[in-house]
């Protein structure tokens, strides 16, 4: 799957998939005019997209779900600051951004703000079933216990 960015106007976003490896079908995402779209993942039985919005102080985060990627919906607004990245396992997902913010949900709907230890922006995020590895600003490296 493809998040990329629609040349047709600054509130639209266009989910990619790829159909029996041939054929990609577009769907639209409707956004505000300040909302940037960073970083998708597929998670058991649903899509999440992580972004932010450059209304604010801090640029609060938002992470949007949608389980066949034609309807959307806004989950985590404006907690913690500007998400950068996501990533799922079977167990969590684990999205990370601006100001070491780390934020984690079993099912993409509840999410949870984590103490990461470090105001480093997190560029990057991996997860394996037990453990997720942070990667960021100035060779910061963060591992989960």
């Amino acid at each position: 799957m493809v998040l990329e960015r629609s040349k047709l106007g600054a509130k639209e976003y266009f989910l990619a998939t790829l159909e029996e490896s041939t054929r990609w079908h577009y769907y639209p995402i409707h956004t505000e005019d300040e909302w940037r779209l960073l970083d998708i993942a597929w998670t058991r039985d649903s899509y999440a997209v992580a972004g932010y919005t450059t209304v604010g102080f801090r640029h609060p985060g938002f992470v949007l779900t949608s389980s066949a990627g034609e309807t959307w919906e806004v989950r985590a607004m404006g907690r913690g600051s500007g998400l950068l990245s996501l990533a799922a396992s079977d167990a969590t997902i684990v999205a990370v951004g601006a100001g070491g913010t780390i934020m984690t949900s079993p099912d993409g709907y509840v999410w949870t703000l984590r103490a990461g230890g470090t105001k480093a922006q997190l560029y990057d995020v991996a997860c394996t079933k037990d453990r997720a590895v942070a990667i960021g600003y100035s060779n910061t490296v963060l591992v989960s216990p």
